[in-house]
């Protein structure tokens, strides 16, 4: 092999390891709740994958395709549960009440127990689903679900 193909091979390792970092930094901004900085890593990704024809359209669209290679969101029960919260998660943020309802904190606790999940996974859950609650709020709504975090993840807040 030739040095320049050399150097071409080692360029684009480079480059698929600068999207792997900003991916994962990204993701990790998602499961947190920090949006903003993960749209800020989202558009540095596209920038990056752009003269490849290659691009995300929303945080949305590469939440939900990174998520799919994690085991806990295989089984298809489990996504339509999750399909589930997000709908009811989406009607919370819009409704004019202060707390979630029953049937979204019941749905939140269910599936939680299903996978098994710890706190820290659960706070990453709740993150990721509002997320794909984006589209369809606004932004105070999406604070109104980022100020909830706490309640859905708790199993002590739901009634007996």
């Amino acid at each position: 092999m030739d040095e320049k193909a050399k150097s071409l091979l080692r360029a684009i390792k480079q480059i698929r390891l600068a999207i792997y970092k900003l991916e994962n930094i990204c993701l990790d901004n998602i499961h947190k709740g920090n949006r903003e900085k993960a749209i800020i890593n989202l558009v540095s990704i596209n920038l990056i994958l752009e003269p490849f024809g290659v691009e995300y359209k929303s945080l949305k669209d590469f939440y939900e395709e990174k998520t799919k290679v994690f085991p806990y969101v295989e089984n298809n029960d489990k996504l339509m549960s999750k399909k589930e919260i997000v709908f009811l998660m989406i009607d919370y943020a819009k409704s004019k009440y202060d707390f979630p309802s029953e049937l979204l904190k019941y749905k939140c606790h269910s599936y939680f127990k299903a996978l098994s999940l710890n706190e820290e996974e659960k706070i990453k859950t709740i993150n990721g689903l509002i997320v794909l609650c984006m589209d369809s709020c606004s932004k105070e709504q999406l604070k109104k679900l980022d100020d909830s975090v706490a309640i859905l993840c708790d199993s002590r807040y739901l009634l007996r």
